[in-house]
Parts: structure tokens; C-alpha cells; sequence
């Protein structure tokens, strides 16, 4: 049975006037180099995002796969016969592209300075003073979420970090609105048994 298409996210201010994604995929899957430049633009900054924040890398090696990533976009491009799917296809591609790099060079994920701002829960609270930024959540956060099992990490990283829908995650990932719904709660209760384990108190269930 074919998976529902799962629900535009609401349009933002930022939102206005930025070019249709399926237009710019039909265009570009036919060749119009513009097209596929404007693709990149579209895309490429929450793609570095995600491989940056899956990887641990620093900034250059992410940026190196990015254009990895984005030149086997290119070369696949025209064997994409559903448009609609481009950005699971796309994100599948970032995905791959990371595991291989790890896998070759035989390295894990390390600790990224900037992961916690990118997907730590605001209602994360540290002590008394309830600040995210204190230094002992922000490297328990950032050593938990890197040592996640990839599948449970890529979910905690398109929640927190884009605000996706479950359905959003559930298409990207292609697996079921279930099965990410339960890849969050099991990201949680690692972040949460880590952060318990430090004496971080988090005042309420961030999961959804």
C-alpha cells in the first residue's frame, strides 16, 4: 500500500518567494543547469546541516561530502521518476555518503561543538538556572546524540534540529509515521537516562 503523502509544513515569512521544489527538480532532472544550481542553493544548507550534525566532521570534510552528495544528485538526477520523493532520495544520498566516508576511513561520529545548538530541546534545563547553555548538559547532550545508533540519531536530528512532522520524518527516512514516532521516544529515553545519570534535571518529556 502506497504511503500518504504526508502534510505541507506551514509556510513561514522566510518561505516567500523562494522558487517551487518540484518545479526546480522537474527542470533540472531535464538538464537546465540554472535549475539544478538553484536546487543546490535550496537545499544544500539544511543537507550540510544533516551531514555535519550525522558525521561529527568538521566544517571542511562536511563540506567535501556535500558536494559529494550533490554530484551524485547530479549524475542520478534523471533516473528519478517520482519528483514528489526528491528530498527523501536526497536525504538517503547525504545518509549514504556519510556511512561510506565513516566506513572507509573507519572513524565514528565526534563531538561537534555546535551539535547542541542545532538539536538540543529549549526545555532542557541544567541545575537551578535552568540554562541550556551550561557546559555539562551541553556535552552530555552532544556526547549522547553522537554515540545514538545512526537510525535513532537521524530522527532526534530532524526533529530537533528542522522541526520536521513526523510525517515529514516518516517520508525522508522512508519508513512508517510509527516507526519514527518510536525512534523519537527511543532517542529520548537514551538523551534522558544520560542526562538523569549527570544529576541534569529535565522538567517535562520533550519528545514530541
Amino acid at each position: 500500500m502506497a504511503r500518504s503523502t504526508p502534510k505541507r509544513r506551514p509556510e513561514r515569512d522566510d518561505d516567500a518567494g523562494k522558487p517551487d521544489l518540484i518545479d526546480l527538480v522537474g527542470k533540472a532532472r531535464d538538464g537546465d543547469e540554472p535549475a539544478f544550481e538553484a536546487l543546490f542553493a535550496l537545499c544544500s544548507g539544511r543537507i550540510l546541516n544533516f551531514i555535519h550534525a550525522s558525521s561529527g566532521r568538521d566544517e571542511d570534510v562536511s563540506r567535501d561530502l556535500l558536494q559529494e552528495t550533490f554530484l551524485k544528485v547530479h549524475s542520478k538526477l534523471r533516473g528519478l521518476r517520482d519528483q514528489a520523493r526528491f528530498e527523501s532520495w536526497l536525504y538517503a544520498i547525504a545518509s549514504n555518503c556519510c556511512r561510506d566516508h565513516l566506513r572507509k576511513k573507519r572513524l565514528e561520529p565526534v563531538s561537534d561543538t555546535n551539535l547542541v545548538e542545532r538539536t538540543a530541546d529549549r526545555k532542557i534545563q541544567a541545575g537551578r538556572d535552568g540554562k541550556i547553555g551550561d557546559s555539562e548538559t551541553m556535552e552530555a547532550v552532544r556526547r549522547t546524540v553522537l554515540k545514538m545508533p545512526e537510525k535513532l540519531r537521524q530522527v532526534f536530528l530532524l526533529k530537533k534540529m528542522e522541526e520536521r512532522t513526523y510525517d515529514e520524518i516518516a517520508e525522508l527516512l522512508g519508513c512508517s509515521v510509527r516507526t519514527a514516532k518510536y525512534r523519537m521516544e527511543r532517542s529520548w529515553d537514551l538523551l534522558l537516562k544520560e542526562l538523569n545519570r549527570k544529576g541534569i534535571r529535565i522538567p517535562e518529556r520533550a519528545g514530541d
